[in-house]
């Protein structure tokens, strides 16, 4: 049945169209292993997309850096830029508000906001990346320098 101009879309036609989904990996690196002490710390991460569906990559990296008060039980929040490099040679610029909670051995780390240039440029995008750490006591002695984990993105427009 057409829908007429006149009447109102259903709350579903209305949700934002999702325009691609990756899974993938991401590794952070901490220049000052994560202790129970809360100190500044610079945080590099490098990031796979791989099994990308529904859009016209399947494949991405993306390499971040930056610097933030943590611990082993310090949950934060920060914004982050980030530019992806897709396998077709396109790129994507994101801009997100990251929220990071950790909880019980494991960090889950929430970032959302918008492309701000090229692929899918304007779209709203949704990462979840789960850190597990490996040895959980280390935090109480030499400190958690590195942790890797699956993640998700999903851009909708």
């Amino acid at each position: 049945m057409p829908v007429h101009p006149n009447r109102p879309r259903s709350r579903a036609a209305q949700a934002a169209a999702t325009l691609m989904t990756c899974a993938g990996q991401s590794t952070q690196t901490y220049s000052s292993p994560l202790t129970l002490r809360t100190q500044m710390t610079e945080i590099d991460a490098d990031v796979t997309y791989s099994s990308c569906v529904g859009g016209p990559v399947t494949a991405g990296t993306a390499a971040v850096a930056s610097t933030a008060q943590a611990s082993c039980l310090l949950s934060g929040s920060s914004t982050v830029t980030q530019q992806t490099s897709w396998n077709s040679g396109a790129t994507s610029t994101t801009t997100g508000d990251t929220i990071a909670t950790r909880t019980l051995g494991q960090t889950i780390v929430v970032t959302r906001g918008t492309v701000t240039a090229g692929l899918f440029a304007d779209a709203q995008f949704t990462q979840t990346v789960i850190f597990v750490h490996p040895d959980p006591l280390a935090c109480s002695t030499t400190g958690v320098g590195t942790v890797s984990g699956p993640l998700t993105i999903t851009f909708t427009g």
